[in-house]
């Protein structure tokens, strides 16, 4: 296997984001024990996406503070009333 050429098809971000497949995963998990450059890249890929997330980041829309705080709420409520 070429261990580089599979390194840049994308898997280690799918997996890092959680976008790959059980399949996917299972497989790379394999592939760790026997290359160490995927544990490498992986870290490399997690340490440049929080780097990236840090400098760039997204204010959510004023009414999922809302959504989110009425629902929680509405469970205090529930636990108060329900105990």
């Amino acid at each position: 296997m070429d261990i580089k050429e599979y390194i840049q098809s994308g898997i280690i971000e799918q997996y890092v984001l959680g976008l790959a497949d059980a399949v996917e995963a299972a497989e790379l998990e394999q592939l760790r024990n026997e290359y160490p450059e995927l544990d490498e890249a992986i870290l490399t890929f997690e340490k440049e996406f929080e780097t990236y997330s840090l400098q760039n980041p997204v204010t959510p829309p004023v009414f999922i503070k809302t959504a989110i705080e009425k629902q929680l709420f509405g469970e205090m409520m529930h636990k108060l009333l329900f105990r």
